[in-house]
């Protein structure tokens, strides 16, 4: 309800309430010469005398009052309902950008929770908007200012409503409207999507902590959740992860082939801005001086480590063990490592104690001449 449309109510009530004063106009006028008590006044002033017989200034007061409280409480619900968050929605993909909704799906507030994302809302003013409207502006400035490319595919919406029915119903349709921009810009797009409804204090700390939105502090721990390991075994932790993109994390989980909980994926990420395993193995090869037909036991894993996406490689050859970390963007060697063959050891061992054996064998037959 509209400012206007509570002061037009609120002064109607009071209108209705104010005291019968007819009686002191009857009165003054039964003076005047020509007055009939028997006229179409005094039938009305005879009703409205029976109507209001009960109506004491003290109970008019009372009703008065009652009815600006019910305009009141009107008025607030209104407010409530323009003003009052019912969904909390972000858009990560490096940008983290989380929205306020009321009800009805329009805009309470808007917020960038990093450098970027102040980037993509610039002089933006979304208050009162409605969520569609919003929603193409913000993707509209993430495709304009390079963040959403045919490279850079992947994007993270999170949707938080006390109704988990209403949050899937909001995930849907945001979902849809994204498709249908990127769409629109030859970009088949990689959207993974999740809903919740609890208040979770410590992933809120987690997420201003590393300035990133609730939602994407919800999606790394559910990736730590999902024991992933790392190539060597190890656990990630939630610092190195809360720097990858979301297209980042997204290959890093297809490269897993694990499905995390709650959340839902639609297309795949891009690989265009990161070499191949094929690409990471020459570069290997290439610095070690070795032919890929010398080596043996080859293993490739696509992991993460300090906030980027590196290759681990690992081969032998008859005599070492080959190690290598290779940037996934660029191809740059970040760390490499050569150790003798464990393998080539083994068999040089068991050849000195072949030697020790003839050994043995030469002094037993010397001990027989004599």
């Amino acid at each position: 309800m509209r400012k206007k449309e509570i002061e037009k109510k609120l002064n109607t009530a009071i209108s209705n309430s104010v005291p019968n004063v007819l009686d002191n106009i009857i009165t003054k006028c039964e003076n005047k010469k020509g007055f009939t008590k028997n006229s179409d006044i005094m039938k009305k002033d005879t009703n409205l005398k029976q109507k209001n017989k009960y109506l004491t200034p003290k109970l008019t007061g009372t009703l008065a009052l009652i009815a600006v409280c019910i305009i009141t409480f009107i008025g607030i619900n209104q407010y409530n309902d323009i003003y009052k968050t019912d969904s909390i929605i972000s858009f990560d993909v490096n940008p983290s950008i989380e929205i306020k909704t009321n009800k009805d799906k329009e805009i309470i507030e808007v917020t960038s929770l990093n450098k970027e994302g102040k980037e993509i809302l610039d002089d933006m003013d979304l208050k009162n908007v409605d969520l569609d409207v919003a929603t193409n502006a913000i993707i509209g400035s993430m495709l304009k200012n390079g963040y959403l490319t045919v490279d850079e595919n992947s994007i993270l919406v999170s949707v938080k409503n006390n109704d988990i029915k209403k949050a899937n119903e909001l995930t849907k349709e945001i979902t849809d409207d994204i498709n249908e921009i990127l769409n629109k810009s030859s970009i088949k797009g990689s959207i993974l999507s999740q809903v919740y409804d609890d208040n979770d204090k410590a992933t809120t700390e987690l997420a201003n902590k590393n300035n990133i939105s609730e939602g994407k502090a919800r999606l790394i721990n559910n990736i730590l959740n999902s024991n992933i390991k790392d190539s060597k075994g190890n656990n990630y932790t939630f610092e190195s992860l809360s720097k990858l993109s979301i297209n980042e994390l997204n290959l890093l989980l297809s490269s897993k082939n694990t499905e995390i909980k709650n959340t839902n994926t639609q297309g795949e990420a891009s690989t265009n801005s990161y070499i191949t395993k094929e690409n990471a193995k020459q570069k290997a090869l290439s610095d070690a001086g070795i032919s890929e037909n010398d080596i043996r036991n080859l293993e490739i894993e696509l992991d993460a480590d300090a906030g980027i996406l590196i290759y681990e490689i690992e081969f032998k050859t008859s005599n070492n063990e080959y190690e290598y970390e290779i940037n996934a963007r660029t191809g740059e060697i970040i760390n490499k490592n050569t150790d003798l063959n464990d393998d080539t050891y083994d068999d040089n061992h068991d050849d000195y104690d072949d030697y020790d054996d003839y050994d043995d064998y030469d002094d037993d037959n010397d001990d027989d001449n004599d």
